[in-house]
């Protein structure tokens, strides 16, 4: 049992992200529903790579000519400048893709993760409306963080020594942007509307902050984020649930 609300130490959010991580490494059962955005991802990535590379062969022929000494020499530079340049497009399109296309297998990740912490959710997530409600989220976030940060960037650019004021906002930005995203799960778990969303978040803002840190500073390790988003959505369920998840969204769908 988890603390009175106004008793819950400044360290639960972090806490809660460990005990996420301990819980899909030490649950095989959800370790196929944790692998589906690496997979995922891996797909997009492979398909856009073999694309690219017969795309780069086909813009190589087109516009480097075939005759003259050179010609050999200058058709393989080209082709594989086009080539680098289209599996970087497709690592970066797949890596962007992943997390909304896995949207429901995370949301039975982390129903499952409610149920073992003794809730009960009688509402039934349907794949195509999770991975859509997962893309608006992730893109919601990600248009307003962003424009913050961009925001933030510019005034650092314009005016160098606010960096001591900017920087730490971006990282503050940058962490609740990711509570955000991950808080959808959970979230969606009692269909809570952006109003409740957001009034949660205010409500919980040190924890939701610290965790967003941890996250964001984990997330910074090249590789590490798809392999860490089943996890943070564990996590973020644990911490929904230990700040007073309000039940009275959960109902049955006829």
């Amino acid at each position: 049992m988890h603390p009175p609300h106004g008793k819950i130490p400044w360290f639960f959010g972090p806490l809660a992200l460990f005990r996420g991580m301990g819980y899909v490494a030490g649950t095989p059962r959800v370790w196929g529903l944790a692998a589906v955005p690496l997979l995922i991802q891996g797909v997009l990535f492979g398909l856009g790579g073999y694309f690219g590379v017969v795309e780069a062969h086909r813009l190589a022929g087109a516009w480097v000519p075939l005759e003259g000494p050179l010609s050999a020499a200058l058709f393989e530079l080209v082709r594989l400048a086009l080539i680098l340049l289209f599996f970087f497009a497709s690592f970066l399109l797949s890596v962007s893709l992943a997390q909304p296309l896995s949207g429901p297998a995370i949301d039975s990740l982390c129903r499952r993760r409610w149920e073992d912490l003794g809730g009960v959710v009688h509402v039934e997530s349907r794949w195509l409306s999770g991975m859509f409600r997962s893309l608006r989220v992730t893109l919601l976030g990600l248009v307003v963080g962003g424009g913050a940060i961009v925001l933030l960037s510019v005034v650092t650019f314009l005016f160098p020594p606010a960096s001591f004021v900017t920087i730490p906002l971006k990282l503050v930005v940058g962490a609740f942007v990711i509570g955000w995203d991950v808080l959808d799960y959970p979230f969606s778990l009692h269909e809570l509307r952006v109003r409740e969303r957001l009034a949660f978040i205010r409500a919980n803002a040190r924890h939701v902050l610290f965790f967003g840190i941890v996250c964001e500073l984990i997330f910074l390790v090249p590789g590490l984020g798809l392999l860490m988003l089943p996890m943070a959505a564990a996590g973020a369920t644990d911490l929904f649930s230990g700040l007073g998840a309000p039940h009275h969204h959960d109902r049955a769908v006829p």
